[in-house]
């Protein structure tokens, strides 16, 4: 079971580097323009530049093509952005989120109560699915004679 916690952790760091690497190749100006909040930067690509260039950082100052770079946006991505759009979309939130915590329970709840971790489970689970792709259905084709 060290093996895994190990394997998690050593995923954890990869992923921190990665952020580290990414945090280095971005500009100064891009990097707090992404990471400052909306009340700062004022919520759209022109303020958030207006706002990185007056913070007296060296280098060159950035403008609101750099943050978001132009495309054309289509009515049913428009509409999406309307508080309308965003309240039919809540109970669906609610669900996923739930089914999501109700998944991690059963997974935390199968880990306490076997004895290995649940990796029996994970075993036959994995065993019992490839076997079905693998092989298809067991049942065969009945011959009748008449």
């Amino acid at each position: 079971m060290r093996l895994v916690g190990y394997g998690g952790m050593i995923i954890e760091s990869v992923v921190a580097v990665m952020a580290l690497i990414t945090a280095s190749i971005l500009g100064k100006h891009l990097y707090i323009t992404l990471n400052a909040p909306v009340a700062q930067t004022g919520g759209t690509a022109t303020t958030a530049a207006a706002y990185v260039n007056h913070l007296g950082l060296s280098g060159a100052s950035i403008t609101a093509e750099q943050i978001t770079p132009p495309r054309p946006v289509s009515a049913s991505s428009r509409s999406c952005r309307t508080p309308a759009a965003r309240r039919r979309w809540r109970p669906g939130v609610w669900v996923c989120s739930l089914t999501v915590v109700a998944a991690w329970g059963s997974i935390l709840l199968i880990g306490v109560t076997d004895p290995l971790g649940g990796i029996n489970t994970l075993f036959r689970c994995a065993a019992k699915h490839t076997g079905k792709t693998v092989f298809g259905s067991a049942q065969t084709p009945t011959n009748s004679t008449r």
